[in-house]
Protein backbone atom coordinates (compact mmCIF):
# COMPACT_ATOMS: atom_id res chain seq x y z
CA UNK A 1 0.00 0.00 0.00
CA UNK A 2 2.64 2.51 1.02
CA UNK A 3 4.68 2.06 -2.18
CA UNK A 4 1.74 2.26 -4.57
CA UNK A 5 0.01 5.11 -2.77
CA UNK A 6 3.27 7.08 -2.87
CA UNK A 7 3.45 6.48 -6.64
CA UNK A 8 -0.14 7.61 -7.03
CA UNK A 9 0.64 10.75 -5.03
CA UNK A 10 3.55 11.50 -7.34
CA UNK A 11 1.18 11.39 -10.32
CA UNK A 12 -1.46 13.57 -8.61
CA UNK A 13 0.42 15.66 -6.01
CA UNK A 14 -2.44 18.14 -5.49
CA UNK A 15 -5.13 15.53 -4.92
CA UNK A 16 -6.16 13.94 -1.62
CA UNK A 17 -6.42 10.16 -1.81
CA UNK A 18 -9.05 7.85 -0.33
CA UNK A 19 -8.77 4.06 -0.53
CA UNK A 20 -12.29 3.06 -1.57
CA UNK A 21 -12.07 -0.59 -0.49
CA UNK A 22 -9.71 -2.83 1.40
CA UNK A 23 -10.55 -6.00 3.25
CA UNK A 24 -10.19 -9.73 3.82
CA UNK A 25 -12.72 -12.55 4.36
CA UNK A 26 -13.34 -14.50 7.55
CA UNK A 27 -15.98 -17.08 8.41
CA UNK A 28 -17.45 -16.00 11.75
CA UNK A 29 -16.49 -18.41 14.51
CA UNK A 30 -13.62 -20.02 12.55
CA UNK A 31 -10.36 -18.96 14.17
CA UNK A 32 -7.59 -20.49 12.07
CA UNK A 33 -6.96 -21.06 8.38
CA UNK A 34 -6.83 -18.89 5.30
CA UNK A 35 -10.40 -17.69 5.75
CA UNK A 36 -10.42 -17.63 9.55
CA UNK A 37 -10.79 -14.68 11.90
CA UNK A 38 -7.07 -14.62 12.82
CA UNK A 39 -6.04 -14.21 9.17
CA UNK A 40 -8.60 -11.44 8.66
CA UNK A 41 -7.37 -9.58 11.73
CA UNK A 42 -3.73 -9.79 10.60
CA UNK A 43 -4.54 -8.64 7.06
CA UNK A 44 -6.73 -5.73 8.10
CA UNK A 45 -4.20 -4.58 10.69
CA UNK A 46 -1.34 -4.63 8.18
CA UNK A 47 -3.35 -2.95 5.42
CA UNK A 48 -4.79 -0.15 7.55
CA UNK A 49 -1.39 0.57 9.09
CA UNK A 50 0.18 0.84 5.64
CA UNK A 51 -2.60 3.09 4.36
CA UNK A 52 -2.43 5.44 7.35
CA UNK A 53 1.37 5.58 7.23
CA UNK A 54 1.57 6.27 3.49
CA UNK A 55 1.61 10.04 3.98
CA UNK A 56 -0.35 13.15 4.84
CA UNK A 57 -1.92 13.08 1.37
CA UNK A 58 -4.13 10.22 2.59
CA UNK A 59 -7.62 11.41 3.51
CA UNK A 60 -9.16 8.11 4.51
CA UNK A 61 -9.99 4.52 3.73
CA UNK A 62 -13.11 2.36 3.65
CA UNK A 63 -12.90 -1.21 4.89
CA UNK A 64 -14.95 -3.74 2.91
CA UNK A 65 -17.06 -4.25 4.77
CA UNK A 66 -18.95 -3.56 7.97
CA UNK A 67 -21.15 -6.67 8.16
CA UNK A 68 -21.57 -10.03 6.43
CA UNK A 69 -24.46 -9.82 3.95
CA UNK A 70 -26.37 -12.09 1.52
CA UNK A 71 -24.90 -13.20 -1.80
CA UNK A 72 -26.50 -14.68 -4.87
CA UNK A 73 -26.53 -18.47 -4.90
CA UNK A 74 -23.80 -19.16 -7.44
CA UNK A 75 -20.18 -20.29 -7.38
CA UNK A 76 -18.60 -16.86 -6.98
CA UNK A 77 -16.79 -18.11 -3.87
CA UNK A 78 -17.31 -21.80 -3.11
CA UNK A 79 -21.11 -21.45 -3.18
CA UNK A 80 -21.18 -19.25 -0.10
CA UNK A 81 -24.53 -17.47 0.16
CA UNK A 82 -23.34 -14.96 2.76
CA UNK A 83 -20.41 -12.61 2.19
CA UNK A 84 -17.66 -13.34 4.75
CA UNK A 85 -15.92 -9.97 4.29
CA UNK A 86 -17.63 -8.22 7.20
CA UNK A 87 -15.81 -7.32 10.39
CA UNK A 88 -19.03 -8.20 12.20
CA UNK A 89 -21.19 -11.22 11.44
CA UNK A 90 -24.66 -11.27 9.93
CA UNK A 91 -26.11 -10.94 13.46
CA UNK A 92 -23.64 -8.11 14.26
CA UNK A 93 -21.26 -10.03 16.51
CA UNK A 94 -17.71 -8.70 16.31
CA UNK A 95 -15.03 -10.75 14.59
CA UNK A 96 -11.34 -10.45 15.43
CA UNK A 97 -10.96 -8.13 12.42
CA UNK A 98 -13.19 -5.55 14.11
CA UNK A 99 -10.98 -5.53 17.19
CA UNK A 100 -7.87 -5.31 14.99
CA UNK A 101 -9.18 -2.15 13.32
CA UNK A 102 -9.94 -0.62 16.71
CA UNK A 103 -6.43 -1.44 17.90
CA UNK A 104 -4.74 0.18 14.90
CA UNK A 105 -6.82 3.33 15.22
CA UNK A 106 -6.22 3.38 18.97
CA UNK A 107 -2.48 3.37 18.34
CA UNK A 108 -2.82 6.66 16.49
CA UNK A 109 -4.16 9.23 18.95
CA UNK A 110 -4.50 12.83 17.88
CA UNK A 111 -1.39 14.97 17.69
CA UNK A 112 -0.74 17.24 20.67
CA UNK A 113 0.67 20.74 20.40
CA UNK A 114 1.72 22.94 23.30
CA UNK A 115 2.56 26.62 23.63
CA UNK A 116 5.11 26.51 26.46
CA UNK A 117 4.09 29.86 27.93
CA UNK A 118 1.61 32.66 27.44
CA UNK A 119 4.15 35.47 27.25
CA UNK A 120 4.47 37.98 24.43
CA UNK A 121 1.12 37.26 22.82
CA UNK A 122 0.57 39.35 19.68
CA UNK A 123 -2.08 42.04 19.56
CA UNK A 124 -5.48 41.02 18.30
CA UNK A 125 -6.57 43.10 15.31
CA UNK A 126 -9.64 42.10 13.29
CA UNK A 127 -10.16 42.76 9.58
CA UNK A 128 -12.56 45.56 8.73
CA UNK A 129 -16.17 44.46 8.99
CA UNK A 130 -15.53 41.69 11.52
CA UNK A 131 -16.22 41.76 15.27
CA UNK A 132 -15.18 39.45 18.10
CA UNK A 133 -17.38 38.75 21.10
CA UNK A 134 -18.21 36.09 23.68
CA UNK A 135 -20.83 33.57 22.66
CA UNK A 136 -24.18 33.39 24.46
CA UNK A 137 -26.92 30.72 24.55
CA UNK A 138 -28.80 32.45 21.73
CA UNK A 139 -25.82 31.73 19.44
CA UNK A 140 -26.49 27.97 19.32
CA UNK A 141 -27.93 28.00 15.81
CA UNK A 142 -25.26 30.32 14.41
CA UNK A 143 -22.47 28.30 16.02
CA UNK A 144 -23.87 25.05 14.66
CA UNK A 145 -24.10 26.54 11.16
CA UNK A 146 -20.52 27.82 11.26
CA UNK A 147 -19.07 24.58 12.65
CA UNK A 148 -21.04 22.47 10.17
CA UNK A 149 -19.35 24.36 7.35
CA UNK A 150 -15.96 24.00 9.01
CA UNK A 151 -16.41 20.28 9.79
CA UNK A 152 -18.76 18.86 7.12
CA UNK A 153 -17.83 15.32 8.12
CA UNK A 154 -19.75 15.85 11.38
CA UNK A 155 -23.35 16.68 12.20
CA UNK A 156 -23.64 19.95 14.06
CA UNK A 157 -27.02 20.96 15.48
CA UNK A 158 -28.00 23.79 17.82
CA UNK A 159 -28.41 21.13 20.53
CA UNK A 160 -24.85 19.91 19.99
CA UNK A 161 -23.49 23.46 20.07
CA UNK A 162 -25.33 24.05 23.33
CA UNK A 163 -24.30 20.81 25.00
CA UNK A 164 -20.69 20.64 23.77
CA UNK A 165 -19.84 24.34 24.01
CA UNK A 166 -22.29 26.82 25.48
CA UNK A 167 -23.30 24.85 28.60
CA UNK A 168 -20.37 22.41 28.92
CA UNK A 169 -18.83 23.13 32.37
CA UNK A 170 -15.23 22.66 31.20
CA UNK A 171 -15.68 25.30 28.47
CA UNK A 172 -15.08 28.62 30.18
CA UNK A 173 -15.50 30.99 27.23
CA UNK A 174 -16.78 30.57 23.68
CA UNK A 175 -15.51 33.22 21.28
CA UNK A 176 -17.30 34.04 18.04
CA UNK A 177 -16.32 36.26 15.15
CA UNK A 178 -19.20 37.87 13.28
CA UNK A 179 -19.59 39.40 9.84
CA UNK A 180 -22.90 41.02 8.89
CA UNK A 181 -24.46 39.52 12.04
CA UNK A 182 -23.46 35.98 10.99
CA UNK A 183 -21.03 33.85 12.99
CA UNK A 184 -18.14 33.04 10.66
CA UNK A 185 -15.50 31.71 13.09
CA UNK A 186 -15.22 30.39 16.62
CA UNK A 187 -12.83 28.97 19.20
CA UNK A 188 -13.36 28.05 22.83
CA UNK A 189 -11.25 28.29 25.96
CA UNK A 190 -11.49 25.06 27.93
CA UNK A 191 -9.91 23.87 31.17
CA UNK A 192 -9.15 20.16 31.75
CA UNK A 193 -7.23 20.23 35.05
CA UNK A 194 -7.04 16.47 35.49
CA UNK A 195 -5.55 15.87 32.03
CA UNK A 196 -3.67 19.15 31.58
CA UNK A 197 -3.10 20.76 35.00
CA UNK A 198 -2.26 24.44 34.75
CA UNK A 199 -2.89 24.55 31.00
CA UNK A 200 -5.56 26.11 28.86
CA UNK A 201 -7.04 23.86 26.18
CA UNK A 202 -8.06 25.39 22.83
CA UNK A 203 -11.31 23.72 21.81
CA UNK A 204 -13.26 23.53 18.52
CA UNK A 205 -11.57 26.09 16.30
CA UNK A 206 -13.55 26.50 13.10
CA UNK A 207 -14.31 29.01 10.40
CA UNK A 208 -16.68 29.45 7.48
CA UNK A 209 -14.75 28.51 4.29
CA UNK A 210 -16.33 31.45 2.48
CA UNK A 211 -14.23 33.77 4.67
CA UNK A 212 -10.95 31.94 4.11
CA UNK A 213 -7.93 34.22 3.91
CA UNK A 214 -9.03 36.54 6.74
CA UNK A 215 -6.98 34.64 9.37
CA UNK A 216 -10.13 34.13 11.44
CA UNK A 217 -8.99 30.80 12.91
CA UNK A 218 -5.76 32.47 13.99
CA UNK A 219 -7.63 35.39 15.57
CA UNK A 220 -10.21 33.24 17.37
CA UNK A 221 -7.41 31.04 18.73
CA UNK A 222 -5.45 34.12 19.82
CA UNK A 223 -8.52 35.29 21.75
CA UNK A 224 -8.49 32.01 23.69
CA UNK A 225 -4.80 32.42 24.50
CA UNK A 226 -5.48 35.88 25.91
CA UNK A 227 -8.36 34.39 27.89
CA UNK A 228 -6.03 31.76 29.36
CA UNK A 229 -3.85 34.58 30.68
CA UNK A 230 -6.90 36.03 32.43
CA UNK A 231 -7.74 32.57 33.83
CA UNK A 232 -4.22 32.21 35.28
CA UNK A 233 -3.03 29.39 33.02
CA UNK A 234 0.69 28.71 32.59
CA UNK A 235 0.61 27.45 29.01
CA UNK A 236 -1.80 26.19 26.34
CA UNK A 237 -2.41 22.87 24.59
CA UNK A 238 -4.60 21.51 21.82
CA UNK A 239 -5.24 18.35 19.84
CA UNK A 240 -5.35 18.09 16.07
CA UNK A 241 -5.02 15.44 13.38
CA UNK A 242 -2.37 14.83 10.73
CA UNK A 243 -4.39 15.88 7.64
CA UNK A 244 -5.39 19.27 9.09
CA UNK A 245 -2.41 21.05 7.55
CA UNK A 246 -3.94 24.58 7.36
CA UNK A 247 -4.92 24.41 11.04
CA UNK A 248 -1.49 23.14 12.07
CA UNK A 249 0.13 26.06 10.23
CA UNK A 250 -2.07 28.44 12.24
CA UNK A 251 -1.09 26.84 15.54
CA UNK A 252 2.61 26.89 14.70
CA UNK A 253 2.28 30.59 13.82
CA UNK A 254 0.80 31.13 17.29
CA UNK A 255 3.86 29.61 18.96
CA UNK A 256 2.66 26.05 19.47
CA UNK A 257 5.13 23.20 19.08
CA UNK A 258 4.71 19.40 18.89
CA UNK A 259 4.42 17.64 22.24
CA UNK A 260 5.41 14.04 21.55
CA UNK A 261 3.65 12.21 24.34
CA UNK A 262 2.83 9.14 22.21
CA UNK A 263 5.22 6.73 20.49
CA UNK A 264 3.67 7.37 17.05
CA UNK A 265 4.06 11.14 17.21
CA UNK A 266 7.73 11.67 16.21
CA UNK A 267 7.42 9.68 13.00
CA UNK A 268 4.12 11.36 12.12
CA UNK A 269 5.61 14.82 12.62
CA UNK A 270 8.54 13.67 10.53
CA UNK A 271 6.18 12.93 7.63
CA UNK A 272 4.60 16.35 8.06
CA UNK A 273 7.92 18.13 7.57
CA UNK A 274 7.66 17.96 3.79
CA UNK A 275 4.57 20.20 3.89
CA UNK A 276 5.38 22.29 6.96
CA UNK A 277 9.08 22.80 6.24
CA UNK A 278 10.90 25.21 8.53
CA UNK A 279 7.77 25.87 10.58
CA UNK A 280 8.72 22.73 12.52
Amino acid sequence: WRVNLAKLHEQYPDKPIVVAEFGYPAIAGIAQGGIGEEAQAQALSAELTDILDAGTFMSGATVWCWADHPWAEDNWLRYLTTSPFGVVSRDRKSKKGYEALKTVLGRRPSLLLRRPDLNDLPALSLPEGYTLRVGVPEDAEGLASCLQKAFPEMTWTPENATNWLLTEPSVKTVFVIEHDTQIVATASARLLPEEFPGSGYIHWVGGDPEHRGKRLGYLASLATLQEFVRLGCQDAVLHTDDPRIPAIKVYLALGFRPDNWHATHPSRWGRLRHVLGERL
